[in-house]
């Protein structure tokens, strides 16, 4: 096992955190087919990352110290971001998605604008920070469902930057 997970995999995993689950109430938090579950449940279970007793699919904590670590190796981390993007951006563009928002801007910033951005992000984070904490909550843990939750990107970067980190993917 040295591969990182797929996006679904996180998600369903994620589904799994605080509490044992059994198909059809994975299936509800995710709204995700019955297929796709149960394809992407048999790949968790065989690398060990998830456990299946008396019906309800759970963490395996007992060997979390094997696949943690490489499920969250910054590589493995890049490559589910890189997943993510790829989504939002065809989701964007895509005509019959409603509700994926995205925006980029190339603009010249003075030193003093370029404060300002980096206090509003600054807030921003601070903001989703404390709405992270808030629903780490047991009560919040079993009221939220995985398939409600929203996708927040922000950042910036110099635009000759990116330029060039563009041909790192060459």
């Amino acid at each position: 096992m040295n591969k990182g997970l797929l996006v679904v995999e996180r998600f369903i995993l994620e589904s799994l955190i605080g509490e044992a689950k059994n198909f059809d109430e994975i299936q509800k938090d995710t709204k995700l087919s019955q297929s796709l579950l149960s394809n992407t449940l048999s790949i968790l279970l065989t690398r060990n990352i998830i456990r299946y007793r008396c019906g309800n699919y759970s963490i395996n904590k007992s060997k979390e110290n094997q696949w943690r670590p490489i499920i969250n190796d910054t590589k493995n981390i890049q490559e589910e971001i890189k997943d993510l993007f790829i989504s939002l951006i065809n989701d964007y563009f895509d005509e019959d998605q409603i509700g994926t928002l995205l925006r980029v801007r190339k603009v010249y910033l003075t030193p003093f604008e370029e404060k300002i951005l980096k206090a509003h992000l600054s807030n921003l984070e601070e903001f989703v920070r404390n709405i992270e904490i808030e629903q780490r909550k047991p009560t919040n843990l079993k009221t939220n469902k995985m398939h409600e939750k929203k996708l927040i990107f922000w950042g910036a970067s110099n635009y000759l930057d990116v330029t060039q980190g563009t041909f790192k993917a060459i």
